[in-house]
């Protein structure tokens, strides 16, 4: 009698045979894909390396070892899994044939772990950007960065917004002892840093922890402490995450409102573009509406239609951050996000000068953005599965308030 077939794989073969088989993640040569090494990226190269050594008997320690990060031997190694006859729905595939993280490899080899959605992979590249991890912490007194100390995957700052001092206060309340553990002589003084409420308080406590390299050492192993607590992550996500009250959500949403004005629907591309901005800039609607604004100024001028990627260069020429020192390094980001829809050779200074909107205020950073994209990461959104063919889906928050002319 022939075995039953397990679900994962029947899962797989449906999934396969009856909608796109959409690639999660795609490593180019020289460009490497990490997430926390708390995500789904870790738990995947777990199940890919078991099924590698135990379905296909290869030698996995040809390939590394798991981590977080998807390069060159982990798509190697999808190429080699999805070839070695053990899991017929992956022959002729792009896991095959390029060594992309597709959606039915996942499910074939971490069944357990659900394949990263949309929301979360525009999480994974912006974490990228910011180089970040629970664990880290990064003192930007002195440096371009206003956050004055920022920590963990979406740069949560203890100025501007004072997002870091929210967490641990939660952390605290809920966890007095963990505070305790994590800060030990220093944590009378984390807590007095956790009540500032003004950039000049927060300020003076962390340029005399900067100046001292013990105490510096102390806040620093702090928060590997805290970053390597579950209860703490959650709280970190709670704030900072899709459905938090940090105010990348209400970011997000404003780009959307500020689309939907136009009848423009967001795409996946779009989605990313939005969630990675909130993190690094001040977004609010009405900046997101002057720039969408922009937008449509633009193609009035050339009398037809920019196409979701040519927006979001719209968007960059027109939408800078109020820190002008900065501008450089957002628009390198912002590069990765339209350059699948724009050819390298369209991106002139010329060209991109001649989408601002306002000829007389055009700040001396807006420049070099190829030059500055390749230094920066080289990513495109398209390593991480976005695709401007498919709509992003609508946050919770403004959800049934479409308007009729996008739904």
């Amino acid at each position: 009698m022939r075995a039953a077939m397990s679900l994962p794989i029947l899962f797989a073969l449906m999934y396969s045979a009856n909608a796109e088989d959409i690639v999660l993640f795609q490593a180019r040569p020289g460009i490497l894909i990490k997430d926390s090494k708390y995500g789904p990226v870790a738990e995947f190269q777990k199940g890919l390396f078991g099924a590698a050594a135990e379905k296909c008997d290869l030698d996995t320690s040809k390939f590394g070892r798991p981590d977080h990060i998807i390069g060159r031997n982990v798509t190697r190694l999808v190429q080699a899994v999805a070839a070695c006859g053990r899991f017929p729905s992956l022959r002729n595939t792009r896991a095959e044939t390029t060594g992309a993280v597709t959606a039915t490899l996942w499910q074939l080899v971490a069944p357990s772990v659900p394949p990263p959605t949309v929301v979360q992979r525009a999480y994974i590249m912006s974490l990228g950007n910011e180089a970040t991890d629970y664990t880290d912490i990064e003192f930007n007194l002195g440096t371009t960065d206003p956050g004055i100390m920022t920590w963990g995957p979406q740069g949560a700052t203890s100025g501007q917004a004072f997002q870091v001092q929210r967490i641990l206060k939660i952390i605290d309340r809920d966890n007095k002892p963990l505070i305790d553990a994590a800060f030990g002589s220093e944590a009378s003084e984390a807590r007095r840093f956790m009540a500032t409420r003004t950039e000049k308080a927060t300020t003076k406590v962390i340029a005399a922890v900067m100046a001292d390299p013990a105490r510096r050492r102390i806040w620093k192993e702090g928060f590997v402490k805290l970053g390597d607590d579950r209860a703490v992550r959650s709280a970190y996500d709670d704030l900072m995450g899709a459905s938090g009250t940090a105010g990348i959500p209400e970011a997000i949403a404003d780009f959307y409102r500020s689309y939907w004005a136009h009848c423009w629907q967001p795409t996946e591309v779009d989605y990313a573009f939005f969630l990675d901005r909130a993190v690094q800039m001040d977004v609010r609607q009405a900046k997101t509406d002057a720039a969408l604004n922009a937008v449509a100024e633009i193609q009035r001028r050339l009398e037809r239609s920019l196409s979701a990627a040519e927006r979001r260069r719209a968007i960059a020429a027109n939408f800078q951050g109020g820190n002008t020192q900065m501008i450089g390094d957002r628009l390198a980001r912002d590069v990765a996000f339209y350059i699948d829809g724009i050819g390298e050779n369209e991106l002139t200074d010329q060209k991109l000068i001649e989408l601002k909107v306002n000829q007389s205020e055009i700040p001396t950073q807006l420049k070099g953005e190829l030059s500055g994209w390749r230094r920066r990461t080289g990513q495109k959104a398209s390593d991480f599965g976005f695709s401007d063919a498919r709509l992003a889906p609508v946050p919770a928050k403004l959800s049934g308030r479409e308007p009729a002319c996008v739904r």
